[in-house]
């Protein structure tokens, strides 16, 4: 049995000297390199962030170890407004759809007592916690939160930070990253 391909131009087979639409091809090739390098971005911090006690702060990213929105239609991290990642506009099909979303949280050496905490959320938009983790501020913090999100375009994350330690501010230190990266239709 002879393969065949079916095009907006009728059936392609090989063995006939039929070509493929290249209008068809080029949609074909588009979407291949799409799933090949999917819109994805890891920002990071390049210098320990001083966080106040008491207070809900968002990390603002210093750098971008990789940021390939651009061939999406613009970049998901902006230096301008560096605590968010934003799902580009698309110039062409959708960007919408189920993300990963993955941060880092390297809390400084500042420890506190048992009763005292701290914590790193990752927030969809304004308010909308999407996941998080807190400890006990008596062991150094090192989090890990991921989770798959369903995002729309111009939809942004951001991590927020808060904790309680009652000898004063603490770090989150160089290092720690927030990273996204597209998984699929919703």
């Amino acid at each position: 049995m002879a393969d065949s391909y079916v095009s907006a131009a009728g059936v392609h087979n090989p063995s006939a000297g039929v070509d493929i639409d290249e209008g068809w091809a080029a949609t074909i090739n588009a979407n291949l390199d799409f799933l090949h390098n999917p819109p994805a971005a890891k920002v990071r911090l390049d210098t320990a962030q001083a966080i106040t006690n008491a207070t809900d702060e968002y990390l603002s990213w210093g750098v971008a170890d990789f940021d390939n929105g651009a061939l999406y239609g613009g970049a998901l991290w902006d230096s301008g407004d560096a605590t968010k990642l934003t799902v580009p506009t698309a110039t062409t099909g959708s960007n919408a759809g189920r993300y990963l979303a993955c941060a880092y949280i390297y809390w400084g050496s500042e420890l506190g007592a048992a009763s005292e905490f701290r914590y790193a959320r990752i927030i969809d938009g304004a308010s909308t916690v999407v996941a998080r983790e807190s400890h006990s501020a008596v062991t150094y913090g090192r989090f890990c939160i991921v989770s798959e999100v369903v995002l729309s375009e111009g939809d942004y994350l951001r991590v927020q930070v808060k904790h309680d330690i009652s000898t004063g501010d603490a770090d989150v230190r160089a290092g720690s990253y927030l990273a996204l990266v597209y998984l699929g239709v919703a």
